[in-house]
């Protein structure tokens, strides 16, 4: 079966929120940043057509329906893991292309309070 970076991006999207619901929090950043790493532009390698959606797919792609910007699952990640500069770059700096991994370390003279401002 050929790659399909679409299904990739759908099933890496809702399996971050289940694996942070566990405590899988390395699990969940990986997904993350792998979720970053897949090109958007890149479509199905296959030239046949994806399978209809079950009905419980349906039900689920409803209920998904509002979820977060990539940028913002990967920064949440890094968040659950105290990673609170990579949280922050991740958010900042996010563009089509992804966010810069890894965040630069703050200047080991800065004050405690810069390091989280």
């Amino acid at each position: 079966m050929p790659f399909d970076a679409a299904q990739a991006r759908r099933e890496l999207r809702r399996a971050i929120p289940i694996l942070k619901q566990h405590g899988l929090r390395q699990s969940a950043k990986f997904c993350a940043e792998q979720l970053i790493g897949l090109n958007e532009g890149s479509g199905p390698i296959s030239t046949q057509p994806p399978p209809a959606p079950t009905r419980a797919q349906q039900t689920l792609a409803l209920l998904e329906r509002g979820e977060p910007s990539d940028a913002f699952l990967l920064a949440g990640t890094f968040f659950d893991l105290g990673e609170y500069a990579r949280a922050a770059v991740a958010l900042t700096e996010a563009s089509d292309r992804g966010a810069p991994l890894p965040a630069t370390a703050p200047p080991d003279d800065a004050a405690p309070r810069d390091v989280f401002l």
